[in-house]
């Protein structure tokens, strides 16, 4: 492996200093030689500001390294030769990881731009707010939609509807109401569907909001249609009648057409034209009945006034609420 020169340049620098400390003791101690042993006690000096600069030198690169991490900076340049084989392996594990997080950063912000070009062509609007209400991030099709801007507090909503505002900062109080709709200033009918996002810094809301005014509108065109081809059977089921009848009752009066005299009249004939144009006064009155009652459907009566008993009213009332528990804990006076 290439650390091996590492472990091999340590063990070395940690052998010569042994050996030069034992030489300095057996000359101190053993020969007391003290002229003699300042010259292994130099050695042994250098050696150990040898290996201190060694470690030094590497862990400098390293914190580079790591603080350069740590601040998104991928810039760092270590040297790839420095005259020892074994920093230039360890410069070159520093300089293989730096490169690695370059290449996922690249790629982590080429996937942002890739999703942000996306939410940017998105024809729903997008955008989030922070705990504090303020808009963080949002896309074109939001602020046409809305009127927000970057940075713009939700309140400014309050424009579509004052109830807007208060929905987007509490909206999981119900828990099965996450949706709303409503109308902005242009008639545009907007539905908006919350989520959240929890990150370690903050509570992140992402609302979405769309145009459904064409959708409603198509609703209420096949709701029309609907209405159109109910009123057409049921008229067409009187019209019908009345319609067969009045050509029997026609070719009774007639023959060869041409009216036929007074005196040419028989009994049957006036008998069966009685009850045709019964029949026929029956269809029209349901048809008739049919218009006033659709009529009072589309259109809101007038109220009728009456006088009503407000005390009897009460009692029931009372009546129905005494099933509640501790009701009768509750003390009325009369």
């Amino acid at each position: 492996m290439r650390y091996n020169h590492f472990n091999k340049s340590i063990s070395i620098r940690l052998a010569i200093i042994i050996l030069l400390s034992m030489a300095v003791s057996y000359l101190l101690f053993a020969e007391q030689n003290y002229a003699l042993s300042l010259i292994p006690a130099f050695l042994l000096i250098v050696a150990l500001i040898n290996i201190i600069r060694y470690f030094n030198k590497i862990n400098q690169w390293i914190a580079f390294f790591l603080l350069g991490i740590e601040n998104e900076d991928t810039t760092l340049k270590v040297p790839s030769k420095s005259g020892n084989r074994a920093i230039d392996d360890i410069y070159f594990g520093i300089n293989r990881l730096n490169e690695l997080f370059k290449q996922t950063k690249v790629e982590i912000s080429t996937q942002e731009q890739y999703f942000r070009s996306i939410i940017n062509q998105s024809a729903t609007g997008l955008f989030s707010i922070n705990k504090n209400g303020r808009i963080i991030n949002i896309n074109p099709a939001a602020m046409k939609l809305t009127g927000l801007k970057d940075q713009y507090h939700i309140n400014v909503l309050a424009a579509i509807d004052a109830a807007l505002p208060e929905f987007l900062m509490h909206p999981f109080k119900n828990k099965q109401s996450q949706s709303a709709t409503f109308e902005n200033k242009y008639g545009q009918k907007l539905l908006f569907k919350l989520s959240e996002i929890i990150s370690q810094e903050d509570k992140i809301r992402l609302v979405a909001v769309s145009d459904i005014t064409k959708e409603l509108d198509n609703g209420e065109v096949d709701a029309w249609i609907k209405l159109a081809r109910t009123l057409s059977h049921e008229i067409m089921n009187n019209i019908a009648p009345i319609t067969t009848l009045s050509q029997v009752i026609s070719s009774y009066f007639t023959k060869e057409n041409r009216t036929i005299e007074i005196r040419d009249l028989e009994q049957k004939t006036i008998t069966n034209t009685i009850k045709g144009l019964k029949v026929i006064e029956e269809r029209s009155v349901g048809l008739m009945s049919f218009v006033d009652n659709y009529r009072k459907f589309t259109k809101l009566p007038a109220p009728k006034y009456a006088e009503v008993d407000l005390c009897q009213i009460i009692e029931n009332n009372l009546m129905a609420a005494s099933t509640y528990c501790g009701f009768e804990k509750i003390k009325l006076q009369k």
